[in-house]
């Protein structure tokens, strides 16, 4: 069993990867798509990973209308560039902050243009570093959660220089592995998902209150890869290999409610968040297609997007994340 590490450190300016920018360069991520919507991010708007093999981007639109439609970014290493981007959330100022899980960092910027672009992170496992950062979020102090994935751990730092750099591995007492995903919920406490399909929650960086989630279904959650909760504590879990969305109301399991993809006419599910009323929206990655519904019942769903180039199409959704 892996000893568990709680570690804490101060500022890491040596390992900073930290680049300000305004407006960077790459606004079209390899696309010929034409920039209709506001730079500023916008309350209600809907903000995505979308990458391939060759193209890497970030796309918005006005949820459910191209109206909106814009992309910043594309293929590569450098300021302006993804490779490979999943987790995205927004902070308490407003900014973005993107897990750019293939350069091995979090990125932060402050529109759609890329302007205030800061980045933090290398390749590794030291102070400084994250190997595969899939996840990213907030709590209520704007501190930074990062789910490392092949790092197997949890990150928690103050701000993008690093500050009180703090880490969470597995312990007997707190069991997790490679992780998938890290939601902070309204109370501060840590929700991590891992490669395992094993969706745990914790009090604070020591592992404290921790707790597994309970009465999973048959056949677990073995290829769970995205995890969002609504503002009254409700769960939601993508399985993405059996492309099905669970809903729970409680680590003990209940409440538990799950839809298959191929229910309402789609090929999978690979993401999933909540809008600013309460609705699901989930990711199509084999269709390209950003899907919302009411609730679990499938009712009132909506679909937009393709897979392509251009206005309305994506290379390969992911992750997404709506302003509030």
């Amino acid at each position: 069993m892996k000893k568990s590490i709680f570690k804490k450190v101060g500022v890491f300016a040596p390992f900073l990867a930290a680049v300000a920018m305004s407006g960077c360069g790459g606004s079209g991520g390899g696309s010929n798509s034409p920039q209709q919507g506001p730079v500023e991010f916008q309350v209600g708007q809907i903000y995505i990973s979308d990458d391939r093999e060759v193209d890497s981007r970030l796309v918005t639109m006005s949820v459910f209308s191209t109206v909106n439609w814009r992309t910043f970014g594309s293929k590569g290493a450098s300021s302006g560039k993804f490779n490979d981007p999943h987790g995205l959330c927004f902070d308490k100022d407003g900014k973005l902050l993107i897990a750019d899980t293939g350069n091995h960092r979090i990125v932060r910027m402050n529109d759609m243009a890329g302007s205030g672009w800061v980045s933090v992170g290398t390749n590794g496992t030291s102070v400084g570093q994250f190997l595969s950062p899939m996840g990213v979020a907030v709590d209520s102090q704007n501190r930074i959660y990062v789910a490392d994935f092949m790092g197997q751990r949890i990150i928690r730092m103050d701000d993008m220089n690093g500050t009180n750099w703090t880490e969470l591995t597995s312990s007997p007492q707190h069991v997790f592995g490679q992780v998938r995903d890290v939601v902070i919920d309204k109370f501060d406490k840590i929700y991590v998902l891992d490669i395992s399909g094993r969706l745990c929650r914790m009090d604070d960086m020591t592992g404290a209150g921790y707790v597994s989630l309970q009465a999973v279904p048959s056949g677990g959650l073995a290829n769970a890869t995205d995890l969002a909760i609504n503002p009254m504590g409700t769960m939601f879990v993508v399985d993405s290999g059996q492309g099905i969305v669970h809903q729970y109301s409680g680590m003990d399991g209940s409440g538990h409610l799950s839809l298959n993809a191929v229910a309402i006419g789609q090929q999978g599910f690979s993401a999933v968040t909540v809008d600013t009323i309460g609705r699901l929206i989930l990711t199509d990655h084999h269709t390209g297609e950003i899907v919302r519904i009411q609730d679990l019942s499938g009712e009132a769903k909506e679909v937009i997007g393709s897979l392509g180039n251009g206005v309305g199409k994506f290379f390969g959704p992911g992750r997404l994340v709506v302003r509030h």
